[in-house]
């Protein structure tokens, strides 16, 4: 959750930046129409930042070796979450009173929840408490 919200606010930070590059571009480097032709170092400054932050996004966006570790992770995270899902289920079904498989089960569902979405969560929950039941 706390990457989560460092991201949206980075985002939230970066995005009215991020919109204002070209337009910077443009006044930076766009001779005037009429008057004297003379630079603006504060446009100019302008546009050189919103083409390094540019460059920098590009960067962040293109790291293949952290996207493909992201990649990996949540791959192996949801493969990981739905065998011991399966299992600890298993062990609901034929002891519904093992307190730790069930504290396990309810922390595997919320990971799930998380990872996958609320339904299956609650597709998980369901099947917890039916094991539970005829227990």
């Amino acid at each position: 959750m706390v990457l989560s919200s460092l991201t949206k606010q980075i985002s939230d930070r970066i995005e009215p930046r991020l919109k204002d590059v070209v337009p910077d571009i443009n006044r930076a480097l766009r001779k005037p129409r009429e008057g004297t032709d003379r630079l603006d170092n504060d446009r100019l400054l302008a546009a050189l930042n919103g083409v390094y932050l540019l460059s920098a996004v590009h960067d962040c966006r293109d790291s293949s070796a952290l996207n493909a570790l992201f990649d990996q992770a949540r791959s192996q995270s949801g493969q990981t979450l739905e065998m011991h899902l399966q299992r600890n289920l298993e062990l609901l079904r034929q002891n519904p009173a093992d307190a730790p498989v069930g504290t396990r089960m309810e922390a595997g569902i919320k990971m799930a929840e998380i990872r996958f979405n609320p339904e299956y969560a609650e597709t998980l929950r369901r099947a917890r408490a039916a094991a539970e039941r005829r227990g």
